[in-house]
């Protein structure tokens, strides 16, 4: 598989994809493999080729979206990605100050999987500049009209400096 059909794979949207079953297979019959056959396959293959794994989702309901807490569910089976060296996450929402529990799941995860935590980036409200997303965000009063460009300027910068963990 080339670098960019990794990339591809690594996306779940769109793909069929169930949340962990906690039977235990992977770790008690079978190590490292899911007893369930769907997409997930697809990420797996994926997962053991790469050395840097950046989780990303809109947050819904003060939480990831599903289909990424089903992929990180079944990251267990694997334990550990076998090259697998770094892991930080990209948040985005609507308001501030939702992103303490998803903050600690990511660095659960980064423990669990024995991998650096490159850390968690989160944009909020007007830092989220998609014109039909931000026209949105205007009318419902969670935006104002004006870009507060300092403030992309900074997320700008701290997107810089995550990326130099790379």
């Amino acid at each position: 598989m080339t670098e960019l059909k990794a990339r591809d794979a690594s996306c779940p949207k769109g793909k069929k994809i169930s949340g962990c079953l906690g039977c235990e297979y992977c770790h008690n019959q079978n190590y490292g493999v899911c007893v369930q056959k769907d997409d997930m396959q697809e990420l797996y293959e994926a997962l053991n080729m790469i050395e840097v794994l950046i989780l990303a989702s809109p947050i819904y309901f003060q939480n990831i979206s599903g289909p990424l807490q089903s992929v990180i569910s079944r990251i267990y089976a694997l334990g550990k990605p076998s090259k697998l060296k770094k892991c930080g996450m990209f948040l985005s929402s609507r308001i501030d100050g939702i992103y303490a529990g998803i903050t600690e799941i990511h660095r659960t995860t980064a423990r669990i999987m024995w991998v650096e935590d490159i850390g968690v980036i989160t944009s909020v409200g007007d830092q989220n500049a998609v014109s039909e997303r931000r026209k949105e965000m205007i009318e419902s009063g969670f935006a104002s009209e004006k870009i507060n460009e300092d403030r992309i300027k900074e997320k700008i910068n701290e997107i810089r400096e995550f990326g130099r963990k790379l």
